[in-house]
């Protein structure tokens, strides 16, 4: 039974793995998809949306923005403070307004006041269009939860078990 590790980054690791029950890889894989706590926008307060979007998908589109922390620092809890009293919510602010033209807001432009170590996994997540004259203006509030719960919560967007072919 050996495990070699092909690729590996910050974002993506590529295994070979001989020796073990498909099976067994395949509960491991689903285990990883749907118990691994992360990072999510799970609350959105909308101040000003004068853009194209509805609310509810501005919402939505803000769910699914992967956000990173360092690990440990937000406790899994459904509560906003655990039994400790520590804060499990990070809230994220974003205040977009398209000028003279047209512009693309981003998921960088997602900022955390409370915690500069949370943002956005990429800046270049198109979050909105905005006209000229159109703003958004938002708070957003990320908990941690699984990707049982909802896929927003999901640690891998890619996740693939593909057996290797004998020849």
């Amino acid at each position: 039974m050996t495990v070699t590790v092909l690729e590996s980054s910050d974002r993506e690791v590529k295994l070979r793995i001989q020796g073990y029950d498909r099976t067994l890889l395949n509960a491991i894989r689903r285990f990883a998809m749907s118990e691994v706590p992360m990072l999510a926008i799970d609350d959105v307060v909308i101040l000003e949306n004068t853009s194209p979007i509805y609310d509810e998908v501005l919402a939505h589109r803000l769910g699914l923005i992967p956000l990173i922390t360092p690990p440990g620092r937000y406790p899994l809890s459904e509560e906003c403070k655990d039994e400790t009293g520590r804060i499990t919510n990070v809230m994220l602010v974003l205040e977009a307004q398209a000028g003279e033209e047209s512009r693309t807001v981003y998921s960088g432009e997602l900022i955390s006041p409370e915690d500069p170590d949370v943002k956005p996994l990429s800046p270049n997540i198109p979050i909105a269009k905005l006209a000229p004259g159109q703003k958004i203006k938002l708070e957003a509030y990320a908990r941690m939860g699984k990707g049982k719960e909802h896929a927003k919560w999901q640690p891998t967007t890619l996740s693939v078990l593909k057996p290797t072919p004998q020849v």
